[in-house]
């Protein structure tokens, strides 16, 4: 009924109404676990005594610098002039109708780095940002 009222599913989903209302209920829900009015087994009751916090991966700063070497040896070994032009290929398909899967691989197979890829991506079909409407 309130969505009627708004003027229809779309407009409450422009001015925000479903987002609002799906983020109150999900705070409100969190809350109620954090306060212990909802029981959830096995995270605010009904524990076991094996249950042991999980193990967080740490990160090696040695791993991102030797990538980064692999990605420049990748790059300076390829044939900068087909990826451009495979790059420039996906940004005009991209734009179109057709099917844009040909023009992936055919980046992929002169070396174009998947980064590069969804930057051909982006620049035609921009990003997704969420609205910060409450």
């Amino acid at each position: 009924e309130k969505i009627e009222v708004m003027g229809g599913a779309v407009t409450a989903i422009e001015n925000g109404f479903q987002k609002r209302e799906i983020e109150n209920s999900a705070y409100k829900i969190s809350q109620e676990i954090d306060k212990r009015e909802r029981i959830v087994v096995g995270v605010n009751d009904f524990l076991t005594e094996n249950d042991v916090a999980p193990i967080l991966h740490k990160l090696d700063p040695k791993v991102g610098n030797e990538q980064r070497v692999r990605l420049a040896e990748h790059r300076a070994q390829r044939n900068n002039n087909q990826v451009t032009s495979a790059l420039a290929e996906i940004s005009k398909v991209a734009g179109s109708t057709e099917n844009v899967m040909p023009a992936l691989k055919a980046a992929i197979k002169v070396g174009a780095t998947v980064g590069e890829i969804c930057d051909a991506l982006r620049a035609v079909w921009g990003v997704y940002r969420s609205s910060e409407a409450f």
